[in-house]
């Protein structure tokens, strides 16, 4: 066992790596308190570091992915139960957050994502009104979204992602209309 997170205890975080560190930054503390807070873990020196906090609206449930030195933050909700689509970007070289435009498309949480070396895929996820089957990417270099074709599938949220080679599998979830949880798996 490796030292205790010393933080408070809290779900629904979003987690990430960076060089041989890991993060972790909003999430909740418990009785819906959510968070912003952002600690890093050093697997070199074994040790926890509280770092500058996320300077969005605290919120639970949102999604991150990285590139390079650079990892993203999208969406989630908040404490009081906003859907929210605010993009940022933290630079680990010199510990900052940046804002970005706003993703495009519905404010959500809960949704999947993954990304490869050029770009970031949403898929899917809860919004206000229900569930999501929609797929996005985000294009590292340009720096823009591009809204992709609708998942041929119920809308659910919790969903599973992976890559293998070239390919994206897309996998499991939950609906709401019916209210069931799935096996299905995409490509």
């Amino acid at each position: 066992q490796l030292e205790d997170y010393p933080g408070l205890g809290r779900d629904d975080a979003v987690a990430f790596s960076l060089a041989d560190c890991g993060y972790i930054v909003t999430g909740n503390h418990g009785g819906f308190s959510e968070s912003n807070q952002m600690w890093k873990y050093n697997t070199t020196t074994k040790q926890w570091y509280k770092l500058t906090d996320f300077p969005g609206e605290k919120r639970q449930y949102a999604l991150a992915f990285t590139n390079n030195q650079f990892a993203y933050v999208l969406g989630g909700i908040s404490e009081n139960n906003v859907p929210l689509n605010d993009f940022y970007r933290y630079n680990s070289l010199d510990n900052s957050w940046q804002q970005l435009d706003s993703f495009p498309g519905l404010a959500r949480w809960s949704a999947a994502t993954i990304q490869s070396q050029k770009s970031a895929f949403v898929f899917g996820g809860a919004t206000v009104n229900g569930f999501l089957n929609d797929s996005w990417r985000y294009d590292f270099k340009t720096e823009s979204w591009e809204n992709l074709d609708t998942i041929p599938a119920l809308a659910k949220r919790d969903q599973l992602c992976f890559s293998l080679g070239d390919k994206i599998y897309l996998s499991c979830g939950y609906s709401i209309n019916p209210l069931m949880y799935h096996s299905e798996t995409f490509s």
